[in-house]
């Protein structure tokens, strides 16, 4: 910190004006001057100093929706296309490709994941554990779709019998709608999917 020296009158001048408290008063107005920081502007005019503060913008962010939107695709006959992601079953960890979309074929469509697999049972073979085994399937088998019109719903789970463990779950993922070379997806939610089974009933969950 720099303190400005205190003249006294009547003083000789060159007492008064020595380059001592000259150079103090050149100093004292360096370390009183408004110096630019993060966020912070300044600018020097002749009339003073102008503070401005920078406002800065937050950085982009790409939010993805696996299983659940409408992507530009690089596959044999295909341009567009619904976006795969993971699917968790038992010890099978499936990274499903997307789905390539017909653009020159109208209709609409409700599309899901169809899923077989092994639930958990007891060395007998006689009841139900919690959770799934494996499954069969391919990565790229998984998505299908069912021709919609108005009540069209999608199918039901095959639930696993005891004596083999065996059932097929079923993921909706939402409704395709393709018309004038043009498509439309009505998600029905956005996330990876894992697959559970407790007490022989199939269920999943997204995130």
């Amino acid at each position: 910190m720099n303190d400005f020296p205190h003249f006294q009158p009547h003083n000789p001048l060159h007492i008064e004006l020595s380059s001592v408290r000259l150079n103090s008063i050149v100093l004292g107005q360096q370390a009183s001057e408004i110096k630019p920081g993060f966020g912070i502007r300044t600018s020097r005019t002749p009339g003073g100093t102008t503070l401005s503060v920078i406002k800065k913008r937050p950085p982009a962010t790409t939010s993805l929706c696996p299983f659940g939107e409408i992507i530009s695709v690089e596959l044999e006959g295909f341009t567009r296309g619904i976006r795969g992601g993971v699917c968790y079953c038992g010890d099978k960890n499936f990274n499903v490709p997307p789905k390539g979309i017909n653009l020159s074929a109208d209709g609409a469509w409700l599309v899901y994941l169809s899923v077989p697999c092994e639930s958990q049972r007891d060395d007998d073979g006689e009841i139900f554990l919690p959770g799934i085994v494996t499954s069969s399937a391919s990565a790229g088998s998984l998505f299908t779709k069912i021709e919609w019109t108005e009540g069209t719903n999608y199918p039901d789970n095959t639930n696993p019998d005891v004596s083999d463990g065996l059932g097929t779950v079923i993921i909706p993922l939402g409704k395709l709608t393709v018309g004038n070379g043009g498509a439309d997806f009505e998600k029905v939610g956005c996330g990876n999917v894992t697959i559970n089974q407790c007490a022989g009933i199939l269920s999943s969950s997204r995130a």
